[in-house]
């Protein structure tokens, strides 16, 4: 199965698709292949099935959110009109971003076609952030505000900038990082924050 093929690749492998990795950087493709196998092996699900997300409904229904011809897929936020926002990976191992509301069902939103893109957070307005790109060597952050694409270019001349969340305020929030360590940053109002807080800021934390 296609599970399969994603467990069996090596660290060979993974480094050639990632074009190359500077010295410093080789370990990860021990750490990527091992993360691959894990959350293969994770999954359980019926024969011949791919890992799909689902949406619960405020009546106790479940709605399964599957893009056409996708073999993984990553819900990773919400907002309070229930339009979701994520990641899917294609049957070439290429991730893509999507917006699923009810009525419209899905839409795939690369920014960037042709690199993995991926849509982290969105607020009550439907602005959403996200990058494209590889987060071991570089991103370009986003975001897209009444269909309007605004690249997220942070300051302080790091390669990898992942936005985590937007809150009702406009606040963005998320991390930076090569060169390591990681840093955590606030964007707000056009004001650029980083600090050692945690990568995994929320943008509720700094609203």
């Amino acid at each position: 199965t296609r599970l399969d093929a994603t467990a069996a690749w090596t660290e060979a492998a993974i480094d050639e698709a990632l074009g190359g990795l500077p010295p410093h950087k080789r370990h990860c493709s021990a750490l990527a292949a091992e993360a691959l196998r894990r959350a293969v092996n994770a999954v359980t699900l019926h024969e011949g099935d791919d890992p799909v997300g689902f949406l619960y409904t405020r009546d106790g229904g479940v709605v399964t959110l599957e893009p056409p011809g996708a073999i993984w897929t990553i819900p990773l936020d919400i907002n309070n009109r229930r339009e979701v926002v994520g990641r899917y990976m294609d049957e070439e191992f290429r991730w893509h971003g999507f917006l699923w509301t009810s009525a419209a069902g899905f839409r795939t939103v690369d920014v960037q076609p042709g690199r993995d893109n991926v849509l982290m957070g969105i607020d009550a307005s439907g602005t959403v952030v996200g990058y494209a790109g590889d987060t071991l060597l570089g991103t370009d952050a986003f975001v897209i505000r009444r269909g309007v694409v605004e690249t997220l270019q942070n300051p302080f001349g790091y390669a990898v900038t992942v936005p985590t969340g937007i809150s009702e305020n406009g606040t963005i929030v998320g991390y930076l990082t090569e060169p390591s360590p990681s840093r955590g940053f606030i964007l707000r109002n056009g004001e650029w924050r980083e600090g050692a807080w945690s990568t995994r800021l929320k943008a509720g934390w700094a609203a």
